[in-house]
């Protein structure tokens, strides 16, 4: 199946990638909620693994989560390989064990080669964590590295 993803091809994703157990994998109870138009929504709730030793939502987690989500909202535009060129992630307040965090990707511009795409992580309406996510889109490669 080729061109971009939508919710359920999304969620196949996901499955997938907990499945393979690679880094991704630890993302495996995150929950998409929607995803079209060059946007995604996913929740997370957070439980000890994703904390730091001060008992919130680890910077890592966070990153990885603009990573993520990101990446699945470039998707539903086009299903290309892409890379990460630039990740930028700026912390604003605190998650503790149990919250339930809301993550919101747009894609501002997916050109020929760079997608530039932002997220913001939220905890009800207070802003948690902003991200911005520069990405090299492979040319003739689909998402799994089939040529097109």
């Amino acid at each position: 199946m080729s061109g971009p993803f939508c919710l359920q091809r999304l969620r196949q994703l996901v499955q997938r990638q907990v499945q393979e157990k690679t880094f991704n994998s630890t993302m495996s109870k995150l929950e998409l909620i929607s995803a079209s138009e060059g946007k995604c929504v996913a929740e997370l709730t957070l439980e000890k693994s994703h904390l730091n030793l001060a008992g919130t939502m680890h910077g890592g987690v966070s990153a990885t989560l603009i990573d993520n989500v990101s990446t699945y909202a470039l998707l539903t535009v086009t299903d290309s390989r892409s890379a990460s060129v630039d990740l930028n992630v700026s912390f604003l307040g605190p998650a503790k064990e149990g919250d339930v965090v809301r993550i919101e990707a747009s894609t501002l511009r997916a050109g020929q080669t760079l997608a530039y795409l932002t997220v913001d992580i939220r905890k009800g309406e207070r802003l948690l964590a902003t991200g911005r996510h520069t990405k090299y889109l492979q040319k003739n490669v689909d998402y799994f590295g089939n040529t097109k």
